[in-house]
């Protein structure tokens, strides 16, 4: 390393090389992939180290035609540069929550109150199949999805079985059921409802729906840069955001709600800015839904650990609500917010799901 050159210079230029290269072990941890180097973090100061590197190797051009003191003017400069990118890198990298910054906290207070069990409802005549996934609560009306695509509705008001039938193109797993912000056509009795298939697919199957029928109106696939499909757990619109969600693989995207007249969406997993959260649930998640800014995640099976787990992407907290300890044994499939409280379905058989109602508190 040349003497002459100020001391500032060579300070900076070690910081470049110790933050581009000898960092890297030690870097943030993305979001989707616990253990790998934030590129972020990689890029910004790669790029001043390269810029810097190529001063000093020419600082002695630089040197006949300049005083020291504008060599230690322009070390500075770099070093304000150098600063701004940290800033930048720290605000961008922390858009994204990890599951390490994930608190686990318990001041989140839950009571339960039971709504119905779909078996005493439902009429002995009525055939059901599959088991119990998906939960939409809107209005005075219950709708519970089916493995295999049948749907089951009941109204909630007078407690009494309405209708059932066959989702029209599905017979997917149905593990979550969301309900849109906004009605299909003046027609419409209910809001757009988004249907998860949850499986190497992915799908999302969206259905404008009525009492005896549904027609589906649109459908989106996630899929990464080669065309695989990433596959999709639970799909479900977040109302606060005014988002599209997607979980799969403890992996949360989001993505802006396709207008209704785009008939077949395909979503692409390496989008920027697409990945919001990574998961870091106690269970196998099953359902999921945003309510009044929080995110609800049922998770785990029957006779084992099942918990409410509810995300607060902003403040990057976490809660974990047991349910067999303090609900049932069964296993939590969907999920659905409304008039203030988280409705939860419990999988007992294809005919019956135990159905509670949630309110939620803050300490």
């Amino acid at each position: 390393m040349p003497t002459h050159l100020g001391s500032a210079s060579y300070f900076f230029l070690n910081l470049m090389h110790l933050l581009s290269g000898g960092l890297k072990g030690y870097a943030p941890q993305g979001p989707r992939i616990a253990d790998s180097p934030s590129k972020l973090w990689d890029q910004p100061f790669s790029f001043l180290w390269l810029y810097f590197s190529n001063i000093v190797l020419h600082v002695n051009d630089f040197e006949r035609k300049m005083k020291k003191r504008q060599i230690t003017f322009l070390a500075a400069l770099i070093a304000a540069l150098c600063i701004t990118g940290c800033s930048v890198n720290k605000k961008n990298f922390n858009t994204e929550v990890k599951a390490s910054d994930l608190e686990k906290l318990n001041d989140l207070k839950l009571t339960n109150t039971f709504v119905m069990d779909t078996e005493k409802l439902t009429p002995e005549s009525v055939q059901v199949s599959g088991w119990v996934q998906g939960l939409v609560v809107w209005g005075d009306y219950i709708l519970v999805y089916h493995d295999g695509g049948q749907l089951v509705i009941f109204d909630r008001k007078n407690m009494k079985y309405v209708s059932t039938y066959m989702l029209p193109d599905n017979t997917s797993h149905c593990n979550n059921a969301s309900v849109g912000l906004e009605k299909y056509s003046d027609k419409s009795i209910f809001p757009m409802i988004y249907v998860s298939d949850c499986s190497v697919t992915g799908e999302c199957f969206v259905y404008d729906t009525y009492l005896d029928h549904a027609d589906e109106v649109q459908r989106f696939t996630l899929k990464e840069k080669n065309g695989t499909s990433t596959g999709g757990n639970g799909w479900y619109i977040d109302a606060t955001e005014k988002k599209l969600y997607m979980h799969w693989d403890n992996v949360v995207r989001r993505y802006n709600i396709p207008n209704k007249a785009v008939r077949n969406k395909e979503f692409s997993a390496n989008e920027t800015g697409c990945t919001v959260g990574y998961m870091n649930l106690p269970e196998t998640h099953q359902g999921a839904c945003e309510y009044n800014g929080l995110h609800y995640f049922p998770c785990g099976f029957t006779d084992q650990s099942t918990y409410l787990t509810i995300h607060d992407y902003k403040k990057g907290k976490q809660w974990n609500y047991p349910l067999n300890s303090t609900t049932c044994r069964y296993e939590p499939e969907g999920i659905c917010g409304c008039d203030g409280e988280i409705y939860v379905s419990f999988a007992v058989s294809e005919r019956s799901a135990l159905i509670y109602k949630y309110e939620v508190k803050r300490d």
